[in-house]
């Protein structure tokens, strides 16, 4: 991962996400360890995605904790990740689902980090 693209866009997530991998040709393999239900997927059958959650209900492969990923180092192509990101702005308490505390941004970020790290590290080409 040696190239960085910062890019903001306003669509839907599965074709953003398949804009994204038609311009990186030589991923194949995808780990989203906050799979969800998979939408983001729904246009690009190129792709091998792992998906993971920490809700066992909506692991598609794999029960896991973006945090702290069971994989080793550069086993994927690519990682996706899309945690919970209105975490301290709405009333719904997710922390049963996601994992995280609403009433606590600040540990929420740290939270946020750790899996940034964790994906860089399980990726070999971009995160």
């Amino acid at each position: 991962m040696t190239e960085r693209i910062n890019a903001a866009r306003i669509g839907k997530s599965a074709e953003t996400i398949r804009d994204i991998f038609t311009a990186y040709p030589g991923v194949k393999t995808v780990l989203d360890p906050t799979y969800g239900r998979g939408a983001f997927y729904k246009q690009t059958p190129w792709l091998v995605v792992t998906g993971g959650d920490i809700n066992p209900g909506k692991a598609k492969d794999i029960v896991l904790d973006f945090r702290g990923l069971p994989f080793a180092d550069k086993t994927f192509d690519a990682v996706v990740l899309d945690p919970p990101f209105m975490v301290g702005t709405v009333t719904t308490d997710y922390s049963g689902e996601y994992g995280v505390n609403p009433s606590n941004v600040i540990s929420n970020v740290k939270d946020y980090v750790a899996g940034i790290k964790e994906a860089r590290r399980v990726a070999r080409q971009i995160v």
